[in-house]
């Protein structure tokens, strides 16, 4: 026989338990939490002596809310509305002295310093950072950015280094540490993801620098670390772009046959399969010599302009012709 919600919500408020729940949204989470709080008051905890903390905001706020209004009714209620609000909350009638704490409970939380203290752990850790700056390396009276704040900085220095890397003068630094190499990198780079990809980029970097730092710590530097990513993906750190697409172009690095008779498919197919096989595939492989100046289109035979794969290669009528055509 199944178990009332009531008692199993009510078993993870005792505050003699020391419980871990697991609940998917909207079913009860943020109520036994709050029943915790108050049984937790009740048994006579100072409320300065209390500590919940929540991940967002919007939670803590809630179980502020809740709880100043249930502190509210049992100071207001009468002798029965408080013995059912009490019994309902801990699952038995309350004595005299139990009802006299819950009548005062309201007062005591208003002239608590601080109030409750109910905070998301963001806040929780911030506070700590505040009380010992110096030891967590920091500067005293630190302001934490906003969300916006962050944004615009992190916009500010990209367009600061954006904008150092097209005006270097060759002297191979710009003054203020940072190569000509580095910042010809970021404008490569800058270049080929599009605006929204290179910010997301660096709003991804700015994220995990700590990790980066710890990364280019343990391999000795930038260098060490592109020499690590090298060798994890088994190339070579001589390669360029260039250097790939002429080893990929080579007749010995593609299956030249199998091609060669999906193309004839790809010709007696439909619209879409002739543009491919003419427009993009067809050119590469026939012109040996120049198949690296013709990568871009041959490419354009597998991937769509984003860069994403095309859902099917041939289409369903050209694959009934040939069975290992895909």
């Amino acid at each position: 026989m199944a178990r009332s919600p009531d008692i199993i919500q009510r078993e993870a408020a005792d505050p003699a338990a020391s419980v871990w729940v697991s609940a998917s949204a909207g079913t009860g989470k943020t109520k036994v939490l709050t029943d915790r709080v108050l049984t937790v008051l009740l048994a006579g905890t100072a409320p300065s002596r209390i500590l919940c903390l929540t991940y967002t905001r919007a939670a803590a706020a809630e179980m502020a809310i809740r709880i100043g209004n249930a502190l509210g009714e049992w100071a207001r209620a009468d002798e029965d509305g408080l013995n059912g609000a009490i019994t309902k909350l801990t699952g038995s009638p309350p004595d005299a002295a139990s009802r006299a704490r819950a009548r005062v409970l309201f007062g005591q939380v208003l002239d608590c310093p601080g109030g409750l203290r109910i905070q998301t752990i963001h806040a929780f850790c911030e506070s700590l950072l505040r009380r010992f700056p110096i030891e967590a390396g920091l500067a005293p009276h630190f302001r934490v950015l906003d969300d916006q704040e962050r944004r615009n900085l992190l916009a500010a220095s990209r367009d600061e280094v954006l904008s150092r890397a097209i005006g270097v003068d060759g002297s191979g630094d710009d003054g203020d540490g940072i190569s000509e190499a580095l910042l010809s990198r970021a404008v490569a780079i800058a270049g080929r993801s599009g605006a929204d990809a290179f910010d997301k980029l660096l709003e991804r970097l700015t994220f995990e620098r700590g990790l980066v730092a710890r990364a280019l710590e343990n391999y000795g530097g930038l260098d060490g670390a592109r020499a690590a990513i090298f060798a994890e993906h088994g190339v070579d750190p001589a390669d360029t772009e260039a250097t790939v697409i002429e080893a990929a172009c080579e007749e010995a690095a593609f299956d030249g046959p199998a091609l060669r008779d999906a193309l004839k498919v790809m010709l007696a197919g439909l619209k879409t399969d002739k543009q491919h096989a003419v427009d993009y595939m067809e050119p590469w492989l026939r012109s040996s010599a120049r198949r690296a100046e013709f990568w871009g289109k041959y490419l354009r035979g597998f991937l769509k302009a984003d860069g994403e794969p095309y859902k099917n290669l041939i289409t369903s009528g050209a694959l009934k012709k040939i069975a290992d055509a895909d």
